[in-house]
């Protein structure tokens, strides 16, 4: 396999066109080795100046030293011109959609695969807004055999600079695809197009590849048997997964797999409450549990008391540990309510 340039024979560099993101035809500048290989390849995207000439040179070098490399036009959909007005269209348009360019670079490294004189393996690479898209292309497209960010900024989010609106889209998305969302819903829940939300729900269902064998694993085994259990063994018949029509059948899809995720939940959180119950007895009396919130529960106590109803320095967070039948341990988070939280009504205290 060449790899050095005392082997290196020569190469070739063209432009070529290949079906990008959604089938999209795209420009894209190929440089490889002279040979009948086998060569590793590299999908090269480019820096925010656009796909200029010292991209395609990075391109060649990357093929003298003996790896096919692929560098798409990530601009081209927005029209034609010099590197640097193609970029000001872009930036003046608002960026280049993740989705698409996730898109691009998978279906470039799909092609450098599917050549007669590679090695099978393709790694993804760029500089600056490109080593940004790497990352994001070999996290949210896994087939890469190997990344490389170049001071690429922006792919992890500092906790203090994310809103409600990211935490609000990224629950959406998570809870929304295990619970059965489709691209239309989830494109009208976050106001986007529908060939980007279908692009989010490919790329998160490949990413976390075990979530879709489990809903799949599910559904087949509720289909088959006409009801699912909990992990606690707590059964719930589906009997919508028989119906004709597809709309009751796939609803019946969703409950299937809501009931097991939901339904152990649900289990842990009452067998929480139980062993919760009987831990206030001993030495708090007075204390009340008053109701559930989601995963949390709600004490009632006077504040002498905040330390004894949660076995941790005030703010803390602690578990309280469930065993399931199969042996696995589940833990229910618990933490103080104390004056000043921010979802507390105005005037409301502990």
């Amino acid at each position: 396999m060449p790899g050095t340039t005392d082997q290196y024979e020569g190469m070739i560099a063209e432009t070529i066109r290949i079906p990008g993101h959604n089938g999209d035809r795209i420009h894209a500048y190929y440089a490889h080795p002279i040979g009948p290989g086998p060569f590793p390849s590299v999908v090269w995207l480019h820096h925010f100046p656009g796909w200029d000439e010292w991209s395609k040179e990075t391109a060649r070098k990357l093929a003298y030293h003996g790896y096919a490399t692929l560098a798409p036009d990530l601009y081209c959909r927005d029209g034609h011109g010099a590197p640097e007005d193609m970029a000001a269209r872009v930036r003046a348009n608002g960026g280049v959609p993740d989705a698409q360019v996730v898109g691009d670079a998978a279906a470039c490294r799909d092609f450098l695969r599917s050549q007669p004189n590679s090695n099978g393996k393709v790694g993804v690479t760029g500089t600056c807004s490109g080593g940004r898209h790497a990352v994001l292309a070999a996290s949210c497209a896994p087939g890469y055999n190997a990344l490389i960010d170049f001071w690429g900024g922006g792919v992890v989010v500092r906790p203090e600079d994310l809103t409600a609106m990211d935490r609000s889209k990224a629950k959406m998305i998570n809870y929304g695809i295990v619970y059965g969302l489709s691209d239309y819903g989830l494109a009208d829940r976050l106001n986007i197009e529908r060939a980007e939300a279908k692009a989010f729900i490919d790329a998160y269902l490949a990413r976390f590849a075990a979530v879709k064998a489990f809903m799949d694993a599910t559904i087949v085994q509720a289909t088959e048997q006409g009801y699912v259990t909990t992990l606690f063994g707590r059964r719930r018949q589906i009997p919508e997964l028989k119906a004709r029509n597809y709309q009751v059948r796939t609803l019946g899809e969703r409950l299937a797999v809501n009931t097991v995720i939901q339904g152990t939940a649900a289990d842990i959180m009452k067998l929480a409450m139980i062993e919760t119950a009987a831990a206030l007895e001993q030495g708090c009396e007075g204390a009340q549990m008053i109701l559930t919130i989601h995963d949390e529960l709600l004490f009632e106590c006077v504040p002498e008391q905040v330390e004894a109803v949660t076995p941790v320095p005030s703010g803390g967070i602690t578990n309280i540990r469930v065993t399931a039948p199969d042996g696995s341990d589940w833990y229910l988070n618990v933490r103080p309510l104390l004056p000043g939280d921010s979802f507390l009504p105005a005037g409301v205290t502990v």
